[in-house]
């Protein structure tokens, strides 16, 4: 959901904000009363969740994590609702076991099936019910960690650990609630977190305020800072090649995620020469006209290669790829205090994550 952008808009939704939060108030208060009781499983759980909508880079953040628990000797599982999915059961996206993805990103939800490839050694289980997920990658895959992605807001299942990614450039999204505006829950909702992760730290002058402003809400809690940067090119046929490849190349590129402006300043940093840009909406199934549309694009524009997201390439099919010839850029995400937050993890869910 992408919250209105006029001021009109937003005083109108403005009622349908306050009714909003109030449910999520007393949701909240439900489980703190324990008239509703979360459930436990068997193994660590690290929650990685955000109190905004789309595009805090909490997908590359989640693989960052697991990379490192996996590194430690640790057997990850990683479950998700998988957003914009046929179907709400819960179903193995990967078993972690080298066989790879099991489902394409129509049956898996896009950004669980980019984690399954970007992740091979992971088990990836999605399902509306998370508690039930964790059980089945326990249970089919070994998991003896569950990281549970995109679940600040899911207060059935405990949590050894909650983290909260905090977008750097746009933290609270203007401080509007839900449909008036993009925060899920009120900002004093980060109480609930055992640390913050801000990212895009280096999009941005100072991170002061920002951690601040959530510090007076729960004194002493951790902070951390990450960035994503690009890592390489992956193109047709599976070929990888340097992000420095495109300096002073003509491209054209598309996407359809949150905010897309990042993946074009990752371009522009690249020294890439951006010839034409075609945005499409997050979470965008492409058609045949799509591709057209794209292709005729390109080709007016002189490009020399065509580039995407990540996550966009997992939502086209195979044929889809090889007649785009298309090229995706693969990020990953660094911490500044990487030794720290090492230790801080590994001090929270057992076993040294590895340097």
């Amino acid at each position: 959901m992408h919250p209105p952008s006029h001021p009109l808009a937003r005083f109108a939704l403005w009622p349908a904000s306050v009714l909003y939060g109030r449910l999520a108030h007393w949701r909240v208060e439900a489980y703190r009363r324990g008239w509703r009781r979360s459930v436990s499983l068997p193994v660590p759980v690290i929650s990685v969740g955000n109190l905004t909508v789309g595009g805090t880079g909490k997908t590359p953040l989640v693989a960052a994590i697991a990379t490192m628990l996996e590194a430690g000797g640790r057997r990850v599982g990683i479950i998700s609702r998988g957003y914009g999915r046929s179907g709400g059961e819960v179903r193995v996206v990967s078993l972690g076991d080298g066989t790879g993805p099991r489902l394409g990103a129509r049956q898996a939800g896009d950004e669980p099936r980019l984690l399954a490839e970007a992740l091979p050694g992971c088990i990836v289980v999605v399902g509306a019910d998370r508690a039930e997920a964790g059980r089945v990658a326990i249970a089919a895959g070994g998991a003896e960690v569950i990281i549970a992605d995109d679940a600040f807001q899911h207060l059935r299942l405990d949590r050894t650990l909650n983290l909260l990614a905090v977008d750097a450039t746009n933290p609270f999204a203007a401080g509007w609630l839900l449909p008036a505006g993009g925060l899920r829950e009120p900002i004093a909702a980060a109480r609930r977190a055992d640390a913050v992760i801000v990212t895009r730290c280096d999009r941005i002058g100072e991170t002061i305020n920002l951690e601040a402003r959530l510090s007076r809400l729960r004194p002493g809690l951790p902070f951390f800072h990450a960035i994503t940067r690009p890592l390489l090119l992956r193109g047709p046929g599976g070929v990888t090649a340097a992000v420095e490849g495109l300096a002073g190349q003509k491209i054209a590129a598309f996407s359809g995620i949150a905010r897309p402006r990042f993946f074009l300043q990752d371009l522009e940093r690249a020294g890439a020469r951006l010839a034409a840009f075609l945005p499409f909406p997050d979470h965008h199934w492409y058609r045949d006209a799509d591709l057209e549309a794209i292709t005729r694009r390109a080709r007016e524009a002189g490009a020399e290669r065509l580039v995407t997201t990540h996550k966009d390439l997992v939502r086209l099919t195979a044929a889809q790829r090889e007649a785009l010839a298309v090229w995706c850029l693969e990020v990953g995400v660094e911490f500044w205090d990487d030794r720290r937050f090492r230790q801080f993890l590994a001090g929270r869910v057992g076993r040294e994550a590895a340097a």
